[in-house]
């Protein structure tokens, strides 16, 4: 074997275990995309490369390196959430990522309480399953906002609204959306 012909396995065995990484990583965001967890759904969408039989050996081991290091901060991630002693459910630590806008934080404590508080406050509110009307969902999802807002003030967490739009506040109205339809639906 020739050293040109190394190589050429070389980068055709890269090309091969990227394509499949990614397929991995369509798995894993197929599966938060299903569990609702849209901070992480979007962190994991932000990793996708383009890799093909074309794409040359630096482009893989850059995607690959980039690759592992998210998935390993995704993993990190979700087991932090579950050590912390203030969060006790999997949605609390989904709300905390939502109020920060996204998963590049530890959960501090402050944050912690915050969504915990606003998770308690989301199940006392939970909106009437017979009335499903655009209307009622409107002013339900204004009325939560409105305590998550009190809340995250509480505890200096930055969840300012009619303002300028920000990603914590789309979040959080589309995890909303789609909770009163689960709800309402059911």
């Amino acid at each position: 074997m020739y050293l040109s012909d190394a190589i050429l396995a070389m980068e055709m065995n890269l090309r091969s275990t990227c394509m499949m990484l990614e397929v991995v990583r369509r798995q894993q965001l197929k599966r938060v995309m299903d569990e609702h967890y849209l901070p992480m759904q979007d962190f994991l969408a932000d990793l996708e490369e383009h890799i093909d039989e074309r794409s040359d050996a630096e482009m893989c081991l850059d995607y690959m390196k980039r690759l592992y290091k998210g998935l390993k901060h995704a993993d990190e991630h979700v087991a932090l959430a579950g050590r912390n002693q203030i969060i006790e459910d999997p949605e609390e630590a989904n709300l905390a990522d939502m109020l920060f806008g996204g998963v590049e934080h530890n959960f501090p404590d402050n944050l912690a309480r915050c969504a915990r508080e606003c998770y308690d406050a989301y199940q006392r509110m939970l909106p009437v399953q017979s009335d499903d009307s655009d209307e009622t969902r409107h002013k339900w999802i204004a009325e939560v906002m409105h305590e998550f807002e009190r809340i995250a003030r509480k505890h200096s967490v930055n969840l300012l609204l009619n303002s300028k739009w920000r990603i914590n506040e789309g979040y959080l109205m589309e995890w909303l959306n789609y909770k009163f339809w689960e709800i309402v639906k059911n």
